[in-house]
């Protein structure tokens, strides 16, 4: 029923009751309901508050029904989302540092041993030791699965492979330093075919998060033409110290690896 349709009604049991004015209850569905009211004397206080209360609750639902959704701040949906074994212990964090801010750190720059240093320590726990309920939890299959000669599966969080990938795309931007100086035409369609799998692979993960800071663009200088971008937006970011320490205590160093036919290195 609609707040009109409440509102006629109301009209039409007020009219029957004035001489002057036109029955617009005449032809109301509930009209055989005047001869009920009409036999009563003298109103039921009870049946006044009763109605009061009954329309006003009726307006209160009309009114919080046509509050517009879009007000309700959106969700993530979580349901259907595969169990990760650092879930529990992540943690999140506002930064205001972004892409834009050019701030140095160890990580970019002309190689250096101290970068390159950097790096490999960035990597060093990106493999652990997985159990085989945290691969039945996670949706994984046993089928031809890799197993630790001493227990356990070689497992790694996507977020380590990300970064392998990024540091062999450094890695091909410094070639001069990192690759050999003579690539054959098998190496350098290898090297090629592996970066294009990275680039594949951050392009998808890049799109699944969806950076939503707001960039805009500012004048580099007072004489050039050209435009920077810029930002002060501030982002909601996992804390990684709680994914390098959770990934840490549970590193496998240089794990001996059992195939079917035997042990391998």
């Amino acid at each position: 029923m609609s707040f009109s349709e409440i509102h006629t009604a109301d009209e039409a049991f007020a009219n029957s009751e004035c001489p002057g004015l036109p029955d617009l209850e005449k032809d109301h569905p509930y009209s055989f309901m005047k001869t009920a009211r009409d036999i009563r004397t003298q109103p039921s206080t009870f049946g006044r508050v009763y109605g009061l209360i009954l329309h006003i609750l009726i307006i209160t639902l009309l009114f919080l029904l046509l509050i517009p959704a879009s007000h309700e701040p959106p969700t993530i949906p979580m349901k259907g989302r595969t169990w990760s074994p650092v879930q529990d212990v992540i943690t999140y964090e506002m930064i205001e540092d972004t892409a834009l801010d050019h701030k140095p750190s160890k990580y970019h720059g002309k190689p250096t041993e101290e970068q390159d240093e950097a790096w490999g320590e960035l990597l060093k726990p990106s493999i652990f030791r997985a159990t085989h309920d945290e691969l039945e939890r996670s949706g994984e299959t046993f089928g031809n699965v890799v197993e630790m000669s001493d227990g356990g599966y070689p497992a790694s969080l996507g977020v380590y492979h990300e970064l392998h990938c990024l540091r062999q795309l450094r890695l091909f931007l410094f070639q001069g330093r990192y690759y050999p100086k003579n690539l054959t035409e098998v190496q350098d369609e290898y090297f090629r075919q592996h970066l294009d799998h990275c680039i594949e692979s951050l392009r998808l993960t890049v799109m699944c998060y969806g950076n939503s800071a707001l960039y805009t663009f500012a004048w580099r200088d007072s004489v050039s033409n050209m435009v920077v971008p810029k930002s002060n937006s501030k982002s909601t970011c996992v804390k990684w110290s709680t994914i390098e320490d959770w990934s840490s205590s549970r590193i496998a160093v240089h794990p001996n690896l059992r195939h079917s036919f035997g042990s391998i290195h």
